[in-house]
């Protein structure tokens, strides 16, 4: 066995709460100056719809521990956070999601001088280079995955189960330009089975290739009785082309480990 040394690089004051995100993003900066924080305040529930929370960076090394507020959101679950992450490997800015006028938006902001750009819709996950996001239906998100959604429940949000309208998108971060590639009626004629009736559909844990040429995503349905069944999908991005690469119903955490080979928790049939 390999003898791992664990170095702390900084450690948050305990004046507040501290939360960044999900296991697929990286906090620290790209050259390892500044470590992203969601600043909060209660850490024994789930964060209300109404409050909003501080997002910024702490420098490491510095011990006076000056936090460096970015901006705030009032999207955050104690999942993924509000999606916030480095955009790029400068390191001058971030993305992070926002309730703004009753739409889920990313705000894609400058360190340095502040200047944002809203994007529309937000964002679930990015690519390597921060070119492109891939987003869903946080509204319809809202109602069936309390521990990664936003809790924003809202008239567009209610408990139908089959939206055949829903949606995956791919959105430019430059242009701000987003486009439907993939829809839940597309994936509702792939192979249906018994278990897809009368339960609640939705798309989750999206993800792109390293290389940018390809996404992982789940397709997930579940049924009155509360059982959920998990169909995992690669889809090209280029060619177009979508295949179930597991279909047991059980498919759970996973990471890319190079384009061609995925590492993922799942069960056979």
């Amino acid at each position: 066995m390999h003898n791992y040394k664990i170095k702390e690089v900084f450690r948050t004051p305990n004046t507040s709460g501290h939360f960044f995100g999900y296991f697929d993003k990286s906090q620290l900066s790209n050259d390892k100056s500044k470590l992203l924080v969601h600043k909060i305040k209660k850490w024994d529930a789930y964060p209300k719809k109404n409050v909003s929370f501080k997002i910024g960076y702490y420098k490491v090394g510095d011990k006076t521990k000056k936090f460096y507020q970015i901006g705030e959101t009032n999207c955050i679950n104690f999942q993924m956070g509000s999606n916030l992450q480095w955009i790029n490997k400068k390191s001058d800015e971030v993305i992070f999601n926002k309730l703004l006028n009753n739409e889920y938006v990313s705000i894609r902001k400058r360190i340095e001088n502040g200047i944002e750009k809203i994007i529309t819709p937000a964002i679930y996950c990015i690519d390597k280079e921060g070119k492109y996001g891939l987003a869903i239906n946080f509204k319809r998100h809202d109602v069936i995955r309390p521990g990664y959604s936003y809790r924003h429940e809202t008239q567009n949000a209610k408990h139908i189960p089959v939206e055949t309208k829903d949606w995956i998108k791919l959105v430019n971060l430059n242009t701000g330009k987003s486009e439907i590639i993939l829809r839940m009626e597309d994936l509702l004629n792939l192979n249906p089975v018994s278990s897809m009736y009368e339960s609640f559909h939705y798309i989750e844990h999206l993800s792109f290739s390293p290389n940018g040429e390809e996404i992982i995503f789940f397709h997930r349905w579940k049924s009155k009785e509360n059982q959920i069944y998990s169909r995992v999908y690669l889809y090209n991005l280029r060619r177009k082309i979508i295949k179930a690469i597991l279909d047991s119903g059980r498919g759970s955490h996973y990471c890319w480990l190079n384009d061609q080979e995925i590492l993922i928790y799942g069960g056979k049939k």
